[in-house]
């Protein structure tokens, strides 16, 4: 099986062979398909055939390291930090990968990197660098890293920022930001007018964004 994105927005399947990346929707429809015999079992993109083996697939992924592919640095550190695909579990190599990610401009990189700094998984704890790399990923558009923005601006007592945040992720589609807005509204920190709009935003993002095949493969996620 390829790589899940395991960071934002729509699920992300990362081909190791070629080193693009098909929504999760798309790839379980794929292979459905495959298991039905209508399609070859290759990847969508450059017609390779899917690994077989967790050996065959790391020695994909290493090639795709060595071109200095900042996706294959984050899968690779995911598979170190979860200890997969026939690897030992070594965090500190899981935080130099996503480093290299991020230097090679990853926003999930940064976002991981941030709740490393957050939490203290695998670095000193570093509630200065989390804020660096959360800044880092909302600006490569990782709403997500953007909501955590807002909380920390509202733990500072910023407020106004803390919502400013808030609904710009909202319109991007991102639900913790959307109920956060509608508490700031009941509470007057935002006007019918900013809330009428984000919601509005945000009601349409997720119908563009909408598909049979994006729910599958969210509910093949819960399972």
């Amino acid at each position: 099986m390829p790589y899940i994105d395991e960071i934002f927005g729509v699920r992300k399947t990362y081909m190791a062979c070629c080193g693009k990346s098909i929504c999760s929707g798309c790839m379980i429809a794929a292979r459905k398909e495959m298991i039905k015999g209508n399609i070859k079992r290759w990847c969508p993109f450059c017609r390779v055939p899917l690994h077989k083996t967790d050996a065959e697939a790391m020695e994909r992924l290493k090639k795709r390291v060595k071109l200095n592919d900042a996706q294959a640095h984050l899968t690779l550190g995911h598979a170190y930090r979860n200890g997969g695909m026939g690897l030992t579990q070594d965090i500190n190599k899981t935080i130099e990968l996503w480093r290299k990610a991020a230097e090679l401009g990853s926003t999930n990189a940064h976002f991981n990197l941030a709740t490393a700094y957050h939490n203290g998984y695998g670095v000193e704890q570093d509630r200065d660098k989390a804020l660096q790399y959360w800044t880092l990923s909302a600006i490569g558009g990782d709403e997500t890293g953007r909501y955590n923005l807002g909380a920390i601006e509202k733990a500072n007592g910023n407020i106004d920022r803390a919502y400013k945040h808030w609904m710009i992720a909202a319109r991007c589609g991102e639900d913790d930001s959307l109920k956060m807005v509608g508490v700031g509204y009941k509470a007057g920190h935002v006007t019918k007018e900013d809330y009428a709009t984000t919601l509005r935003a945000y009601q349409s993002c997720g119908n563009e964004m909408k598909s049979k095949q994006r729910d599958i493969a969210a509910a093949a996620h819960d399972e």
